[in-house]
């Protein structure tokens, strides 16, 4: 913007006053840009709008006379609108002889900027919104099979060998859930052949125990049988009992 002024920042004081207003009357900016040109007072001498009326506040203008400098300010206008000023001392040797400042608006930057910033909260809400479908697809597809396999399998240690996993998907946790079925299974059976083996086993050593234990107790009661055959056939008696 700095750029606009330059012909009139440029010029000699004695043709300061018609520079400028042969500057503004063919400024060819004027529906972005608002140039003031002021005397050392900060009186408007004429402005790019045409209009002598002169602003209520400069602050920039006050700036730059309190830093004999360039001034700026940024905020609203008297009338609400967001704008950006500065204000540029004009000097012939150590003498002010005039300024001049140019106004741009912001309302259209402001705009840019909240759509800016609505577009990346949106953005950031469809992102949230994504992970969040993730999330529960990943809860659903893994973390809670894994648990109903976790909870199978504990019931599956303790002895329950009935227990089965339901098989709901062909990934990898479907073919660890038939592994796992495949193991209750084959539990199962090496459970059912133990027990077949210990009842034949029992029942095979039960009946030869009895006949032992009977026939020890009647040739107790021999009247023939004393001392140590008697002894002997007690020991008999209680180790067939014992293995019973």
């Amino acid at each position: 913007a700095s750029s606009f002024i330059t012909p009139i920042s440029n010029c000699l004081p004695e043709n300061y006053e018609t520079t400028a207003r042969d500057y503004c009357e063919g400024f060819a900016h004027k529906d972005k840009l608002e140039i003031q040109v002021l005397n050392p007072e900060g009186h408007l001498l004429i402005s790019t709008t045409g209009f002598s009326l002169e602003p209520s506040s400069m602050p920039d203008f006050e700036s730059a006379l309190s830093s004999t400098s360039d001034g700026y300010y940024s905020g609203k206008s008297s009338v609400g609108e967001s704008i950006l000023c500065k204000t540029e001392l004009l000097y012939s040797g150590d003498e002010l002889f005039g300024a001049v400042r140019w106004i741009v608006s912001l309302e259209k930057v402001n705009d840019q900027i909240f759509w800016t910033c609505l577009f990346a909260v949106l953005l950031g809400a469809a992102v949230l919104t994504i992970l969040f479908i993730t999330g529960m697809y990943f809860i659903r597809s893994i973390v809670r099979p894994i648990r109903d396999v976790s909870s199978v399998a504990r019931k599956i240690a303790l002895g329950d060998f009935e227990q089965r996993i339901e098989l709901k998907s062909n990934n990898e946790i479907g073919e660890l859930c038939d592994s796992i079925n495949y193991m209750a299974g084959e539990l199962k059976a090496a459970e059912n052949l133990k027990n077949d083996f210990i009842s034949s086993v029992s029942h095979e050593l039960r009946t030869p125990l009895t006949a032992i234990t009977g026939w020890a107790e009647t040739i107790a009661f021999d009247p023939a049988v004393q001392g140590d055959s008697l002894r002997g056939i007690n020991i008999i008696t209680k180790e067939a009992e014992r293995l019973t």
